[in-house]
């Protein structure tokens, strides 16, 4: 029978239960009297088997009417009664004495002994090799691990005299020594004493031996691991010192029996980590990626004839998936998919150009290479299935049956192309076991804090409250409005950056002008403005009727009306075009004529040149002198927000900051350059190729405008699609002859000009070198060609900057001095009369080589 007809028959058998529902439990109570359940595996009916171990599960899963399968924690049993101890407690020593051969005198005299011992004590003590048996075993009845085959050679440290957390954090080096070794990962568990009668027992803190921290920054970014977040938060607080970067090792939190938490930092020289790299991508090593070698499970708890070890880490070696598909690239852990992607130049802009698929499985394949090249054990989840699927078969032969829990067993990629996604399951829960123990961390009262289990009822009046306080305290925060006037979103994008950095330290409102009153202004104390301009400077539709309120409110009798109300501006516009910002102006005019101060000078975005470092420029100029009129950063942690705030996203070249490197080999070997994908990158919009038809210019022969008409083919494509009105970005290349005029400039050797850049910036936070996205991987060639201005005139800051690159002091002056000049090139374009607006290109490098012809830069 092949896969299809058995899928086919399975179906025909769920339809006919659905049918005759009580055809079929007549006979599961049948398959349930005989002590079997029927397992087939799909691929191959060959390979079928019965499981009859189920019958012997000691607890019951949360499976009822629902199914629970793929719930991440399942709660282990509340406490236990005397009968209930005794009851686990024969089962196992059954299980044991079964397991050793043990004669019936023998097994009776010690049952006998741990029956009494629960009588008179309420607990027993068990051997040592009833604790290597049980802990052995409880890694075979793990219904949730797929490398149990491996069971048996489980090294067991038993530590039950331990009673200190200063002894934990010995026996828990030991531990990680031996498992270590080298690289040539071992099994090991360490069992620290079990649980009293009084429910207090030894805790290991964290969640793993081994877990990198993580850090919210101000603006709701992470550096490092979102799920350590919290716990990193709890490490800090009992006065652990980060670093802050991105792969920290937090250290362990260890207490023995009713101890307080202490903090251990955990050796060097016993973490060993590997630098994750490519065989193929040289550039994943600049990813800055690592991972550690031991992965050790620390705070789940040892269920073993009826003892509870509460304290009890567990540590195996990796599956390639658990660090590449789940820690890597899950979208709450390091997420580095898309990052991975876009260096892979995949096409991310559609789910079903398949990039996840691509990038997932190159991310696993840097994983496994970097694992073996450092010597470190490491299995594939391929390997890992077809192992399990013999641990299946070897369970059969001796349990008649094997636990196992589909979800969890399945990997989290490829899961068709293993075995094991084919193989039918029951999933039971079997003593000894490993169950998961809420966190302690989560929970904890210092001493003495008298503090009562929280109900409820109590959480839910507390939140109300903090939301009633959270109320209270944005009414108490400094009113910040942030009105915005557009045609294309860039104004309201842009507003909506501002309120996410103001929110920080003041009550934020962003708000259309079309939605707000200009008399309100006079309520004010704080307004900011993002507006572009229209037409010959007139408003944005949705900025005309607020025009009018300033306006009217500029003819009142009373002088001032805005008196004591501070605002700044930027406006948004081209230089291509006349009345650049004229809006904008014109809001600063009218404001001003009805009192209210300029707290900042405006800004002028261009969008031909530096838009977007001119907004980040004003943002915090805005930031900072607003604070300090307000007095908002008089303290401490006000004062550490706004620097935090100021240093987020600074992009201001500094030669310490930035610096160019070579790209990936293979990328410069012929894969080419994809124009449309860097530019859709450097510009953040989505950038199709297109091909010019006709170009008309529709203005009279003598006219010194110029209105153009361009016909484009777009191939069909339905993105470029657009109504009358609608903006249009077009992207020309540079001179082709003037880009090769300033790369000779360089060096001759053209072959120099076809090597692969990248330009990396320095991570502020994580002092770690990373790609600048702005700018992606080309040729030095294709950077002037297609991304690089190098026809509008240089900026003073542009000039200052290059003196840092001046080969000598002579070179050194002139750049100064021309920089020096460049600062009084408006007053003699005005006395020039020149408009950049205005007249051909050639006219513009005439005005030019004209002004620079008049400047003699060695007298200054």
């Amino acid at each position: 029978m092949n896969p299809v007809e058995v899928r086919k028959s399975i179906l025909r058998n769920v339809l006919e239960a659905n049918n005759n529902p009580e055809k079929d439990e007549t006979k599961l109570s049948k398959a349930a009297g005989n002590g079997y359940v029927r397992l087939t595996n799909i691929m191959d009916d060959n390979i079928s088997m019965s499981d009859t171990l189920h019958c012997k599960a000691s607890h019951k899963t949360l499976c009822g009417e629902k199914c629970h399968g793929s719930i991440m924690s399942i709660p282990k049993p509340k406490t236990r009664t005397l009968k209930e101890i005794k009851d686990e407690a024969t089962t196992f020593f059954e299980l044991y004495c079964n397991s050793e051969k043990l004669n019936k005198n023998e097994r009776q005299k010690r049952i006998d002994e741990v029956m009494h011992s629960i009588s008179t004590t309420g607990t027993y003590d068990l051997t040592y090799d009833e604790l290597v048996f049980g802990a052995k075993t409880a890694w075979r009845n793990a219904s949730r691990c797929i490398g149990r085959i491996q069971w048996s050679t489980l090294q067991v440290f038993d530590c039950r005299k331990v009673s200190t957390a200063k002894g934990m954090y010995e026996a828990a080096c030991q531990h990680v020594k031996f498992a270590t070794n080298g690289g040539n990962i071992r099994s090991a568990i360490t069992v620290f004493p079990q649980q009293s009668k009084t429910g207090c027992g030894a805790r290991v803190w964290n969640s793993q031996f081994f877990k990198y921290a993580g850090y919210e920054k101000p603006d709701g970014t992470i550096i490092g691991d979102p799920l350590s977040v919290e716990f990193t938060k709890f490490c800090q607080s009992l006065g652990w010192e980060s670093k802050g970067g991105r792969f920290d090792i937090l250290p362990w939190v260890l207490s023995g029996e009713d101890e307080e938490p202490q903090l251990f930092e955990i050796p060097e020289d016993l973490i060993l980590e590997v630098n994750i790299k490519h065989s193929s991508y040289p550039w994943f090593e600049e990813m800055g990626l690592k991972w550690y070698a031991v992965p050790a499970v620390a705070d789940m708890l040892f269920d073993c004839g009826g003892l509870e070890f509460t304290a009890a880490p567990f540590s195996g070696w990796y599956m390639s998936t658990e660090i590449a598909a789940r820690s890597f690239c899950d979208s709450g852990r390091y997420n580095i998919l898309k990052d991975v992607a876009e260096r892979m130049k995949l096409d991310t802009s559609t789910v079903t150009s398949l990039w996840k698929d691509k990038a997932v499985i190159e991310v696993n394949v840097a994983v496994l290479h970097s694992f073996q090249k450092a010597g470190v054990t490491i299995t594939d989840h391929h390997s890992a299935s077809e192992s399990f699927m013999t641990h299946i078969k070897n369970e059969q032969r001796l349990r008649h049956g094997c636990p196992a829990d589909w979800v969890w067993i399945v990997p989290p990629i490829s899961g068709s192309l293993t075995p094991v996604f084919h193989q039918e399951m029951v999933n039971y829960r079997l003593s000894p076991s490993y169950e998961y123990q809420e966190a302690k961390w989560k929970t904890y009262r210092p001493k003495g804090s008298n503090h009562k289990k929280i109900t409820f009822k109590t959480a839910a009046r507390a939140a109300w409250f903090a939301a009633i306080f959270s109320v209270r305290l944005l009414a108490k925060m400094t009113k910040c409005t942030i009105l915005f006037a557009t045609e294309t979103g860039k104004s309201e994008q842009y507003a909506k950056q501002l309120a996410t950095k103001m929110k920080h330290f003041f009550n934020v409102n962003v708000v259309c002008m079309s939605d707000y009153k200009s008399h309100a202004l006079n309520k004010e104390k704080l307004v900011l403005f993002l507006t572009s301009t229209f037409g010959s400077g007139d408003p944005p539709n949705n900025g005309k009727e607020f025009l009018n309120g300033l306006l009217k409110m500029s003819t009142m009798k009373t002088s001032t009306p805005l008196k004591g109300l501070q605002f700044s501006i930027m406006g948004l516009g081209s230089t291509a075009y006349p009345h650049f910002c004229g809006f904008a102006h014109s809001i600063k005019t009218l404001m001003a004529t009805n009192g209210a101060t300029e707290l900042c000078p405006l800004a002028e975005g261009d969008e031909l040149s530096g838009e977007e470092e001119t907004f980040k420029a004003w943002t915090q100029g805005v930031i900072q002198a607003s604070c300090k009129e307000f007095c908002i950063a008089d303290n401490n942690k006000m004062k550490e927000k706004l620097q935090a705030s100021l240093l987020e996203d600074n992009t201001e070249w500094d030669v310490d900051r930035f610096r160019v490197v070579a790209a990936p080999w293979a990328f410069s070997k012929g894969q080419g350059h994809d124009a449309c994908k860097g530019l859709s990158m450097a510009h953040k919009r989505n950038v199709l190729p297109c091909k010019l038809k006709m170009k008309k210019n529709l203005q009279a022969p003598y006219s010194d405008r110029k209105t153009i008409l361009v016909s484009l083919d777009t191939g069909g494509t339905k993105d470029l699609l657009y109504l009358p009105g609608d903006h249009v970005a077009i992207f020309p290349c540079n001179n082709p002859k003037l880009v090769s005029e300033i790369l000779q400039l360089q060096t001759d050797n053209t072959d120099t000009w076809r090597q692969s850049i990248r330009v990396q910036f320095k991570d502020a936070s994580t002092k770690e070198w990373k790609p600048l996205k702005r700018l992606p991987d080309c040729t030095l060639y294709e950077a002037f060609h297609r991304y690089l201005d190098i026809s509008t005139t240089p900026s003073q800051k542009l000039l200052k900057h290059l003196t840092a690159f001046a080969g000598d002091a002579h070179a050194k002056n002139q750049l100064h001095a021309l920089a020096n000049v460049i600062l009084h090139l408006y007053c003699i374009s005005k006395a020039h009369n020149y408009n950049p607006s205005k007249g051909s290109q050639s006219r513009h490098q005439q005005f030019l080589r004209h002004l620079l012809n008049d400047i003699t830069i060695s007298n200054y």
